[in-house]
């Protein structure tokens, strides 16, 4: 049996064929010529409609590529995954992937603690075949992440290696795979520069304007009232302002037009459901299919909102409570409502417990009560959510 092949997998993305104008070349281009530097045998499987004339087809979904590849390439004993959308793959880190990989006989390699889009992945024949049986009747769209995924699911039924980034990387909340508008952006300013895998911290301090290239997650502030005050409540006084629905809309409208996708939160320092027009506000979320939408509410006037919040897809809703109790509510808050916010909250997590979290910002003035908080919600332990308490403008408490 032959040692090691390329499977290079071109799936449906329009971002691998335009043109990244630092290098003259697209995506496709520059990921097949690292794959072929390796020097061994590689095989382009593809789901694109602009499918090269030496490629193999494939369906678009994991258990089809998975029988593409297993009818070319079954004389081989392992295989190192390449994808069309990943032109930035670090030819070093590949080659310490595959030396581990060989070195170790491992089921699977993968790189851990780097940005998605610097590495590829490698997996044995008897992996794949396992792999290839688990996927069957799975149709979902194939993505980077799809064989992963399966082999995560029951990590330690495998022989896997590590190969960890001489630094935690993680804090580069980005993807350098071509997936939208941003992460093709990001890749094409970088590709201007040279730097490599292993030194990305140094790289994005001396270039930090790379990584602002355009807004992963926008606040919009739908009112500036609030029912309760916070002790980090920046407005001291009443502010009447919130935004009309027609207004939002075109806000929307040119998210849309510039960043394509994201994460929009709809709270800012206000309470959303004193907006008079949020039941149209709520109207407009399902035309934006390619955004997700976070409203972070006290919980008191949410309730008539059940039934139309439930049926928003790509929409959850953050209980920002921040206390644990009636007493500690009506300290922190200055008023008696904390059994309404609790009632609330308890419905949301019956009625659409996929959708609803629980908020806790974490400060001085509440440090005392996070034990307590945590008890009282540890039956929920994976909804809650720990806030770091936002000193922008450092002038908040």
């Amino acid at each position: 049996m032959e040692k090691t092949a390329v499977v290079f997998v071109d799936y449906e993305y329009s971002f691998t064929r335009r043109e990244l104008t630092a290098l003259n070349k697209n995506s496709y281009t520059l990921a097949l010529e690292k794959a072929h530097s390796l020097e061994l045998p590689v095989s382009i499987f593809s789901s694109s409609p602009e499918k090269e004339e030496d490629s193999t087809s494939f369906q678009g979904d994991l258990f089809s590529l998975l029988n593409a590849v297993e009818q070319k390439l079954s004389s081989y004993e392992h295989l190192i995954f390449f994808h069309s959308n990943m032109p930035l793959i670090d030819l070093a880190l590949t080659k310490k992937i595959i030396d581990t990989h060989n070195d170790n006989i491992a089921d699977y390699t993968f790189a851990e603690h780097y940005p998605p889009g610097f590495a590829p992945f490698m997996v044995s024949r008897a992996t794949f075949k396992k792999i290839q049986l688990l996927s069957s009747g799975n149709n979902e769209t194939y993505t980077y992440k799809s064989f992963e995924k399966l082999i995560h699911n029951d990590l330690n039924s495998y022989d896997v290696e590590i190969v960890i980034a001489p630094e935690d990387f993680r804090f580069i909340r980005d993807s350098f795979v071509l997936e939208n508008e941003r992460s093709f952006r990001l890749v094409e300013e970088s590709s201007g520069h040279s730097f490599n895998a292993e030194s990305l911290s140094s790289f994005f301090a001396a270039n930090p304007s790379i990584l602002r290239i355009m807004p992963s997650y926008v606040i919009i502030e739908l009112c500036r009232k609030n029912n309760l005050k916070p002790v980090y409540f920046p407005y001291q006084s009443e502010i009447e302002d919130c935004i009309k629905a027609s207004d939002f809309k075109k806000i929307m409208q040119s998210l849309k037009e510039w960043v394509k996708t994201g994460w929009v939160e709809l709270s800012g320092f206000g309470e959303p459901f004193l907006n008079s027009e949020m039941k149209e506000i709520l109207d407009i979320l399902p035309q934006y299919p390619d955004f997700q939408f976070i409203i972070e509410t006290n919980g008191i006037l949410i309730k008539p909102y059940l039934e139309q919040i439930k049926s928003i897809p790509g929409l959850s809703v953050f209980f920002k409570l921040d206390v644990p109790d009636r007493e500690s509510f009506k300290a922190f808050y200055g008023t008696d409502d904390f059994e309404k916010a609790e009632e609330n909250l308890d419905l949301f997590l019956t009625q659409c417990p996929e959708k609803t979290f629980i908020a806790y910002t974490r400060m001085k003035a509440n440090e005392n009560w996070i034990e307590s908080f945590l008890s009282r919600w540890r039956v929920y332990q994976d909804k809650i959510i720990i806030n770091k308490f936002n000193d922008f403008c450092r002038l908040l408490p």
